[in-house]
């Protein structure tokens, strides 16, 4: 477990509480898979890619799901 999804403020607080449930470990290697600088600018230029191709292939009309 990485963290906690709450849906109000109680909540937040009784996550706060379980805090110490957390493997920092397991906290931080989420972190640098998900959020590094070098990992957001790759999804960036992966989007950016993903663009370009599909205004290649019918400039005007390109749609896209981003993700």
């Amino acid at each position: 477990m990485t963290g906690f999804i709450v849906e109000n403020e109680d909540e937040a607080l009784g996550a706060i509480k379980r805090l110490p449930e957390l493997n920092r470990r397991r906290v931080r290697n989420g972190f640098e898979r998900r959020f590094t600088a070098r990992r957001m600018a790759e999804h960036y230029i992966g989007h950016y890619r993903l663009l370009s191709s599909a205004l290649m292939r019918s400039p005007g009309t390109a749609v896209l799901e981003m993700s």
